[in-house]
């Protein structure tokens, strides 16, 4: 399906799942939607599974903007506790169009939870309350973390929903590469041969064969890993390496010390927290004031006022001063304890996870330690082209797609392509009539100029 076809339908008021391939336009639809509900005085909502995701979506994580946090499944009383908030309960309410990206992330137990409160909260027995939700993502994609923890398209609501399937099928980011579009190509088709495993060969850093060094990777490129541990060592070395005396900051906490400990020990927290002038940091919780969510990205230029300054990749500085994260006992309705600490931590490198949802011209990536199908494509499409891979290492489970998710996009692909006949097979002065009611029916403003193609 084309971007515009994908357009049109958004503007009927369906609930839509907007998927395709890394690079397919996802965010270029998303954005050109949003601009149209804001012509048309409509309210809606930008939120993402992950952080990193709701960044470039200029978002919340949907965690934060539902009330749910982070549990996946959700009791009456926690529903009406979120309820009670009243800036949750009028966000909620007042939301006429609600946005959901990297949807591969968020479990089936979270999407019916989502189901939940927003029925609750808007009184309307109808899928998600009877806003219009637009779910956006690629199941290629790493899937969401937990044991129970199953794709949003096998949860209860989602064929409740009657969601319109929207499937881009033009690659843009690597237009300019056909190798690596070729290659991310047969990785989700199933077809990855002899060949493209050569061309990956060609950008490993260190030849396995002759232990010769074929790349010397650029100090300022990201390198992306599957295991924390790896990670947190590149980033140690480089924070080593840099001149300048080292600040450390140390969480506190108040109530539980074993919840406490556990918080930081099961999160991204640092207890003790190092930095120095020109650290490259990466923010880990989401600033309700709207200056930085989780995942945005930075480098530390000085420290006043005991606390780091830094400038953001997009340019803007911002003082980064301790913030609190709270825990419930599970047998308490209160927080049972709090952790206080300076939401940053290095970000020379990050791991696989911490990525999707990134673009990068350049990444050393290593891809020796795979341990869940999906990784190793995730990595391979943050990338604009395959010049700008220094690869680390690589292992046969890195090329591995699990088998189901094939299946489950060739469904996908089918019900995009009805979809599409669907809307070919409609007057212009349908479908316009359809966008129509929907502004209407929302309380929008809709003018007699506006047509098929207002953006």
């Amino acid at each position: 399906m084309q971007q515009s076809s994908a357009l049109e339908i958004l503007k009927t008021g369906a609930n839509v799942f907007l998927t395709g391939e890394a690079g397919s336009g996802k965010t270029y639809v998303l954005n050109q939607y949003q601009d149209w509900l804001k012509n048309h005085k409509l309210t809606f909502a930008v939120t993402a599974s992950t952080g990193i995701a709701a960044t470039h979506l200029g978002g919340r994580t949907i965690h934060s903007w539902s009330g749910l946090g982070i549990k996946d499944q959700i009791t009456d009383e926690q529903i009406n506790r979120i309820l009670s908030d009243d800036d949750t309960y009028d966000r909620l309410r007042g939301t006429d169009v609600l946005i959901v990206d990297e949807i591969s992330m968020l479990s089936h137990q979270q999407l019916d939870s989502l189901d939940r409160i927003l029925k609750a909260a808007r009184e309307n027995p109808k899928a998600f309350g009877g806003i219009q939700i637009i779910l956006s993502g690629d199941f290629f994609q790493l899937p969401p973390i937990g044991r129970e923890a199953r794709l949003a398209v096998v949860a209860s609501v989602w064929t409740k929903a009657s969601f319109a399937v929207c499937y881009l099928d033009t690659q843009y980011r690597t237009t300019g590469d056909s190798a690596l579009s070729e290659l991310l190509s047969a990785m989700r088709n199933g077809e990855f041969d002899q060949q493209h495993f050569e061309w990956l060969q060609e950008r490993m850093v260190v030849d396995p064969e002759t232990n010769e060094t074929n790349f010397e990777i650029p100090n300022e490129i990201t390198r992306l890993y599957t295991h924390n541990e790896d990670v947190d060592k590149i980033n140690k070395e480089q924070l080593d390496a840099l001149s300048g005396s080292e600040k450390i900051f140390t969480a506190t906490h108040t109530g539980d010390s074993t919840l406490a400990e556990s918080m930081v020990r099961n999160s991204l927290i640092e207890y003790k927290l190092k930095l120095k002038v020109d650290a490259e940091v990466m923010f880990i919780k989401n600033d309700p004031a709207g200056k930085y969510v989780n995942g945005s990205r930075g480098k530390v230029i000085n420290f006043k006022n005991k606390y780091p300054t830094i400038e953001l990749h997009n340019g803007k500085t911002i003082r980064a001063e301790a913030v609190s994260w709270g825990s419930v006992a599970s047998n308490e309705d209160s927080e049972s304890a709090v952790v206080r600490q300076i939401p940053l931590r290095l970000a020379w490198a990050v791991t696989v996870h911490k990525s999707q949802g990134l673009t990068l011209d350049q990444a050393a990536i290593d891809l020796s330690r795979v341990f869940t199908p999906g990784q190793g494509y995730v990595a391979l499409s943050r990338l604009e082209s395959l010049s700008g891979l220094y690869l680390l290492g690589i292992s046969n489970q890195a090329l591995a797609i699990n088998p189901d998710i094939h299946e489950l996009d060739k469904q996908l692909r089918e019900q995009s392509q009805k979809m599409e006949s669907y809307l070919n097979s409609h007057e212009t002065a349908d479908l316009i009539e359809k966008q129509k009611s929907f502004v209407q029916s929302r309380g929008g403003i809709w003018s007699e100029s506006s047509t098929l193609s207002e953006s």
